[in-house]
């Protein structure tokens, strides 16, 4: 039976979820158990156990993250911050995902001080370049930066430049971008050396 253009946009957005639920949902303590007769249950653990220590993060261990694919569409960051969750991330994959908004990008950038490299690729963020001037939070620990596939205009890349501070290499591949020297405008104004990884 043929689906609806109207019931495949429910299902969409039922399927969509925050960050915070896609980490929780792929990587907290869920524990199961089962009976295999004879009075024995076998309980197991998928994923690693909560610290006891009191006010741990839940997911303090966690240094590289990956979730793609994931259906993710905003944050969803509590107003206590990532603290009390994953504190720790280094490495975060993002790509394939929903996300459309670049403050829900910035306000989960500035609630990982851990963060060094962030995969946004094909997520096709809304381009307003009004959202990230007016950020006043420095990025200051983002290194690697890949945004390949995500239509992202010059006026972004300069931008996003001047609140990551510490940015080693960056990526915007697939954005029907050419090349660009030492010499191009764009270089010249975000104050990168020729030498910078740069990849259009």
């Amino acid at each position: 039976m043929a689906v609806s253009t109207h019931q495949a946009k429910k299902k969409l957005s039922v399927s969509k979820k925050s960050f915070v639920e896609a980490v929780k949902e792929k990587y907290c303590t869920d524990l199961d158990s089962f009976s295999i007769g004879n009075g024995f249950v076998i309980k197991y653990i998928q994923g690693k156990p909560k610290d006891d220590k009191k006010n741990a993060a839940e997911l303090a261990f966690l240094r590289n993250v990956g979730l793609s694919n994931s259906s993710i569409s905003h944050g969803g960051i509590p107003e206590e911050g990532l603290m009390r969750l994953c504190p720790n991330i280094v490495d975060l994959d993002l790509s394939h995902n929903l996300i459309d908004n670049w403050s829900d990008v910035l306000e989960l950038l500035s609630a990982l001080p851990s963060l060094k490299f962030i995969n946004l690729s094909h997520n096709k963020v809304f381009n307003d370049k009004r959202c990230i001037s007016a950020w006043k939070r420095p990025l200051s620990n983002v290194e690697d930066v890949v945004l390949n596939s995500t239509e992202l205009e010059w006026c972004h890349v300069i931008a996003l430049t001047s609140v990551m501070p510490a940015l080693k290499e960056l990526h915007v591949c697939g954005n029907g971008k050419h090349r660009v020297s030492d010499r191009n405008p764009v270089m010249i104004e975000i104050k990168i050396p020729s030498h910078f990884p740069f990849y259009v």
